[in-house]
């Protein structure tokens, strides 16, 4: 049986690249490349969703068991994510407008850290993060638009990416915490 107290410990912890120690004391790091996939839409266009590849989506090694998804190598993604560029070309000057997600996102969706009005957008959005969190990570997942945020500024599309930006990026933990919280819940207790 799980002990419960030092699952929420471990599930807690928001440093998932924090060194771990081995019984002859060295030194292992979890290292992850993040990648970024960049798609590009007018804004008059019928495109609703992409398909992206589900290792683009999913969380690291280190965090995969955290955010609720299957702790095998199947589960296991690259953290990144989507930057979607919505162009407009209005009397001769190009609009841009970006947007971006990535599984902190959707879940930040799911964890009602972001809502939408629209109960449609709700829908799509959470059969999106279901469709990614089953089956095999190299498959695709469609994305709605719906599961995308607006950047305010170059800075802001940094921070949402996690690069060093002036924009604050402490959003991700926020959401991080949150879901942690709601995965402890479903825990047995420990007289259970």
């Amino acid at each position: 049986m799980v002990d419960r107290r030092s699952l929420k410990t471990l599930l807690l912890s928001p440093n998932s690249r924090e060194p771990r120690k081995t019984a002859n004391a060295k030194t292992i790091s979890c290292v992850t490349k993040k990648k970024t996939q960049v798609k590009s839409v007018a804004t008059n266009s019928a495109t609703q969703s992409w398909n992206i590849h589900k290792r683009i989506l999913r969380p690291s090694l280190g965090n995969v068991d955290r955010l609720g998804f299957d702790p095998t190598p199947e589960g296991v993604g690259t953290e990144g994510g989507v930057v979607l560029i919505e162009f407009e070309d209005k009397e001769d000057q190009l609009r841009v407008r970006y947007r971006y997600t990535d599984v902190f996102v959707l879940l930040a969706f799911e964890c009602s850290v972001i809502e939408r009005d629209d109960g449609r957008s709700r829908t799509v959005v959470t059969n999106c993060l279901d469709s990614l969190m089953q089956r095999l990570g190299n498959e695709r997942v469609a994305v709605p638009q719906a599961a995308f945020v607006s950047a305010r500024d170059v800075d802001s599309l940094l921070s949402l990416l996690g690069l060093h930006s002036n924009a604050d990026s402490g959003w991700k933990w926020i959401t991080f915490s949150v879901r942690n919280r709601a995965i402890i819940r479903t825990l047995p207790t420990d007289g259970a």
